[in-house]
């Protein structure tokens, strides 16, 4: 008997149902863009708010929030989607928790301990001013991380896409109110820990929900801390040197060519960088959970799943990133004033590293879920010796800031075909294995 036709709205519907990959990552996509059409919006009244000079602190700031972040859980919250009992995720997260938040008082002491010579550094008093955001501003970013592992290990999405939503009004609404009613670059650096703080409430409720009647075992803490030791041995030093290579500019930027210079740089990538790493955060959270899941119902289907959304990514980065290098100028003057043309140039070179950065980036959590972080690691010492390398060697031959940040892109870009090449050859295998496996079963 012939099957009967499937109808095109049942198509739909098989696609995008529930627990679909493409309708969570519609969900959680959709929450990011709307948070982005909010920052970007305000992006042309804080171009007339604040001066390049502003930025150029700010960029300072994050950058170093940015890199202590990276570290501060000591990856424990990537773990949480791994294990098949909830009552495991619930003590991991438990435990990345914790780490957060002695990790940021810690950070708090030793940046207190330091002020003095970092207020002497570049002989930036204002800078001095704000460091006591630092840790508040680290703390809020952890929590909220450790929560977001938690609302993807459980398929929260909605709740998920909400606070993107909200994070990103928080922060829009503090750094332009502040813009009016006072100078200097302090409204733009409290509007960013605002948004960090913002959300967390809205995922407490599902957490505190799915951890009720989860019993703690004596000797809990230390089997989850060895079943996951590769994520502080090697995620967290891995993740690392993956954020120095993208924030390390602002800091040698504002070193060897002043923070004005700085200021256009960091405003060109905050432009690109900050609703391109969120649509790729939001995507590679949901292919995170997707390929776990699969790791443990159907692993054969891995290798699609990871191809597929490499694809999908750079076919979905190539078209803003032609808009951008082919209408840059016009676009800069118009939007933001006479004033931002200088960062132009950085706008274009940056927009073509982003298509490498967002295909790449997307998929890497794959490292992860394979257990093959050590093999990340390698890549990511490498990488970070070269990004290095590529502005430091300028410096010393005497390039301008534009020849630095070309020197900077190229290295940028072959570091991440290097990476393509390596999670691909981790997937590879894995397939193999599943089909070597596979074999003497069927027969």
């Amino acid at each position: 008997m012939d099957k009967a036709p499937i109808s095109f709205m049942d198509r739909i519907r098989r696609r995008f149902g529930r627990g679909s990959f493409a309708r969570n990552l519609a969900l959680l996509a959709s929450g990011t863009v709307i948070g982005q059409v909010l920052v970007l919006a305000s992006a042309p009244i804080l171009s007339r708010l604040y001066t390049e000079h502003d930025f150029g602190i700010l960029g300072v700031y994050i950058s170093v929030v940015t890199i202590l972040n990276a570290v501060s859980s000591l990856r424990m919250d990537q773990a949480i989607p791994m294990p098949e009992q909830d009552e495991d995720a619930a003590l991991l997260l438990r435990l990345s928790l914790w780490i957060t938040l002695w990790f940021s008082l810690g950070a708090g002491l030793i940046i207190w301990l330091c002020r003095e010579p970092i207020a002497r550094w570049k002989d930036e008093p204002e800078l001095a001013q704000y460091l006591w955001l630092i840790p508040v501003t680290l703390l809020g970013f952890g929590l909220y991380r450790s929560l977001t592992a938690w609302a993807v290990r459980k398929e929260i999405y909605r709740e998920l896409a909400a606070t993107r939503i909200l994070r990103a009004a928080s922060q829009v609404l503090v750094q332009v109110g502040l813009g009016f009613l006072m100078h200097g670059s302090f409204g733009l650096i409290l509007g960013n820990a605002a948004g960090q703080w913002t959300g967390i409430g809205r995922l407490l409720g599902p957490v505190r929900e799915a951890s009720r009647g989860i019993v703690k075992k004596e000797g809990d803490f230390r089997r989850l801390w060895t079943r996951y030791i590769k994520f502080p041995l090697y995620s967290s030093p891995s993740a690392l040197l993956v954020t120095i290579p993208r924030q390390i500019p602002n800091l040698l930027f504002a070193q060897y060519f002043g923070l004005a210079e700085a200021g256009f740089l960091f405003f060109a990538t905050r432009i690109l960088r900050q609703p391109a790493a969120l649509l790729s955060e939001s995507i590679s959270q949901v292919f995170l959970g997707r390929a776990a899941r699969l790791l443990n119902e159907d692993p054969a289907r891995l290798k699609h799943l990871y191809f597929s959304t490499v694809r999908r990514m750079l076919l979905l980065s190539l078209i803003p990133a032609g808009i951008l290098v082919l209408a840059g100028p016009w676009l800069v003057h118009w939007i933001f004033g006479e004033r931002w043309l200088d960062s132009v140039f950085y706008i274009q070179v940056m927009a073509v590293v982003l298509i490498a950065e967002i295909t790449v980036s997307s998929t890497s959590p794959i490292m992860s879920v394979l257990e093959k972080q050590d093999w990340q690691l390698s890549g990511d010492v490498l990488r970070t010796l070269a990004v290095i390398a590529s502005l430091v060697v300028p410096h010393y031959l005497g390039w301008s800031a534009h020849m630095t940040i070309i020197s900077y892109a190229v290295v940028m870009i072959l570091c991440y075909l290097v990476y393509f090449s390596i999670f691909s050859r981790a997937v590879l295998l894995k397939s193999r294995e599943v089909a070597a496996a596979a074999g003497p079963q069927a027969q």
